[in-house]
């Protein structure tokens, strides 16, 4: 099986601040990767060094094989974390200006996402609740047939309902087509059911991964309660 992703031996320093440490992993091919851990463990900075935005201090990245450049991240549709939505527009002119720009934009997956995920098209995007709006950016990523898809903290903040909705669209459009994943968050209730593979972080290192079926085993536990239990180690520590 291909890889699309690697790290090999990456750190990244801001300052006199280590945001990661030492962080290695591989991601292939078919796979959707929890990318897991409590704010500031150091996902958004991996999501960021995969999409070339900010250089590692140490180690190496390959996406697709080779260096990170404008080919391989034509391959990559994304999520980001802050609201890019224009605000002024109506929901179906940004839909229409964002797939212009990319040949790989399915139609006919942006018209079952846009039905499935409960988008009206006529709302300005200022009218938008913040779950609605997390629905529309993940619409804009999936109606795309990337080779990679990039989410980043998609829950963070949006209501239940809108959750169970965007994972239910994933597993629905996605997970029957093998689609390749990188899904970083710190709510896993409704996305666990997702998971093939997961990388738990703190402080900027990794401290536990592996098939995500696996860790179930060995723990009895649920990747959910691993997290949590992680994380107030993470707080113990401090």
């Amino acid at each position: 099986m291909n890889s699309v992703i690697e790290f090999q031996n990456v750190s990244k320093r801001y300052g006199n601040r280590w945001a990661l440490r030492d962080v290695s992993f591989t991601l292939e091919e078919g796979k959707i990767i929890g990318l897991l851990g409590p704010n500031g463990s150091g996902k958004s900075t991996i999501i960021k060094l995969i999409l070339g935005f900010i250089s590692p201090t140490e180690g190496s990245i390959k996406v697709f094989g080779e260096k990170i450049g404008q080919a391989a991240l034509s391959r990559i549709a994304y999520t980001p974390e802050f609201n890019h939505l224009y605000r002024w527009m109506r929901v179906g002119d940004v839909v229409n200006f964002v797939k212009s720009f990319y040949p790989d934009w399915d139609d006919g997956r942006e018209a079952e996402l846009r039905e499935f995920l409960e988008v009206d098209y006529a709302l300005r995007v200022r009218e938008l609740s913040r779950g609605m709006a997390e629905r529309v950016k993940v619409l804009i990523a999936f109606a795309r047939k990337a080779e990679l898809y990039l989410l980043d903290e998609p829950f963070s903040g949006i209501d239940p309902y809108s959750r169970r909705k965007v994972v239910d669209a994933l597993v629905k459009s996605l997970r029957a087509e093998g689609e390749t994943i990188l899904f970083s968050t710190h709510l896993v209730h409704e996305a666990e059911k997702l998971f093939d593979y997961v990388v738990f972080l703190r402080d900027g290192r990794i401290v536990l991964e592996g098939e995500a079926d696996r860790i179930r085993e060995d723990t009895q536990k649920s990747i959910e309660d691993v997290l949590i239990e992680i994380s107030a180690g993470e707080k113990e520590g401090r």
